[in-house]
């Protein structure tokens, strides 16, 4: 499917789909079950990197208009950089544009997904997705070893 990456379309395209792409080069991602000599699949080699973070403090319209400019249909929040959240396309349709808020006035931190919503790249795949399960989530930030946003991961991609 154009414009979309094995994630399952949750991010549309990032840069380095973006440069594949043009190179006319066909990126996927490993299969989760694939494992080397037993080793079990972790995090990072399924994960979808993240090039760009929103501060909470931001308008939501400005938001909109960085995620139509990336292609992406999610992004992580910080603030202080510390993870605060995610914020996608349906948070701005649910908690913003439905209940009438002026997209120019409210920030995202008003509209954005909280919560548990990290997890480390060494963290085994099938951690991730069982605490996913448990919580009931969609989608995690991907934290490095400094706790600084690295990537993002989606169920689908976990399974």
């Amino acid at each position: 499917q154009k414009g979309e990456n094995a994630a399952g379309g949750f991010f549309q395209q990032t840069h380095e789909m973006k440069g594949a792409k043009r190179r006319g080069k066909k990126r996927s991602a490993p299969s989760v079950m694939s494992r080397h000599r037993g080793i079990p699949m972790k995090v990072k080699h399924v994960m979808t990197p993240v090039f760009e973070t929103l501060k909470g403090g931001e308008m939501v319209a400005m938001a909109a208009q960085t995620m139509k400019r990336l292609g992406v249909t999610c992004m992580v929040v910080t603030d202080q950089k510390q993870v605060t959240g995610i914020l996608t396309d349906k948070n701005i349709i649910d908690n913003s544009t439905a209940l009438g808020l002026d997209p120019t006035k409210t920030p995202v931190r008003e509209v954005m997904t909280r919560g548990e919503i990290r997890c480390g790249e060494e963290q085994d795949v099938a951690d991730v997705r069982k605490k996913m399960d448990q919580m009931n989530a969609h989608l995690m930030v991907v934290l490095d070893s400094s706790e600084k946003p690295s990537g993002m991961v989606s169920h689908e991609q976990l399974t």
